[in-house]
């Protein structure tokens, strides 16, 4: 390199011992702009990943929509929201249906949901004798098909041990489970030639995550009520706990550190819930629709359901 920085002109010589680099400026600006595209993949990735969880409860309602409809095929009826307790005899509701008292919709699909084994189980148990809060045990088994993927899972420990696996979908009573004009309630058992309203506008299924505090929604049987905010739900529910003071609740994002939102559908997802409808169709239904949600819930209440 002495010999050759010998035979070049000063201008070339004093060009070879400068070396390219950044300056501080260009380094900044680089790492800015590399900071922002990663921030911009980031959140293409969450959203991503936000909409292909919505997607995939959507799936999930679908296929509890097809099991509703071959229940149906079966036993030319939708299944009961959930069915009484056996108090005392005679029962002061009348006699059991089916026979599994405090049973649920969701247990009564489990043949057409690829669970017979978990079905002939919980028959098995009531043919035995067994009461109610003793299936619990059947409860504690996981089961996808009634959970949301946006639906984080509860942070507190259960309080008692009869406290079963969550559901995060609710059946809809109606307007209230008072009134019981819905689909699915206390010992109903509606054929889909009653629903006169017509099955694609008449709400069957609808979004409400678990609940810190009432615990309420599980896939097997109801408890308070009998099913109030555990099986099944009115869009404008009255039933309600005496802290809960501003029922009737319209649909609106909840908190699941809220009691009082165990007793309205929401969901974890942006801006709206999935609905499952009585045809089998599922829909996204943004908070703004909660003016129609009343007579899109009742199954021959006549209303016009366009808004």
């Amino acid at each position: 390199m002495n010999r050759l920085n010998g035979l070049l002109p000063t201008s070339a010589r004093s060009g070879l011992s400068r070396r390219p680099g950044f300056t501080l400026v260009e380094a900044l600006l680089c790492v800015g702009i590399v900071g922002l595209l990663l921030g911009l993949v980031l959140a293409a990735v969450q959203s991503a990943r936000v909409s292909a969880a919505r997607l995939a409860c959507g799936q999930r309602l679908g296929q509890i929509g097809l099991a509703f409809q071959m229940h149906h095929d079966s036993y030319h009826s939708l299944p009961p929201g959930t069915t009484h307790p056996e108090l005392r005899t005679p029962t002061p509701y009348g006699p059991p249906v089916a026979p599994y008292p405090l049973l649920n919709w969701g247990a009564r699909l489990l043949p057409f949901l690829e669970q017979e084994p978990l079905w002939a189980a919980i028959t098995e148990a009531y043919a035995g004798g067994t009461t109610p809060a003793d299936l619990g045990r059947f409860g504690m088994t996981p089961l996808k098909s009634f959970l949301c993927p946006s639906d984080p899972p509860l942070s507190l420990a259960p309080p008692l041990p009869h406290y079963v696996e969550n559901s995060n979908f609710l059946g809809v009573a109606g307007r209230s489970s008072h009134r019981a004009d819905g689909l699915l309630y206390l010992d109903s058992l509606v054929r889909l030639s009653q629903v006169t309203d017509g099955a694609s506008n008449t709400l069957l299924v609808g979004e409400r995550p678990a609940n810190e505090f009432t615990r309420g929604g599980r896939w097997h049987g109801g408890w308070g009520n009998w099913g109030v905010a555990d099986s099944y739900l009115g869009v404008r529910e009255t039933a309600t706990p005496n802290t809960c003071t501003d029922a009737p609740y319209p649909y609106r994002r909840g908190d699941k550190a809220d009691p009082c939102s165990a007793f309205h559908f929401w969901s974890f997802h942006s801006g709206g819930a999935n609905w499952l409808f009585a045809d089998g169709s599922v829909r996204f239904l943004p908070y703004s629709a909660d003016g129609v949600l009343p007579a899109l819930s009742t199954r021959a209440g006549g209303e016009p359901s366009d808004g």
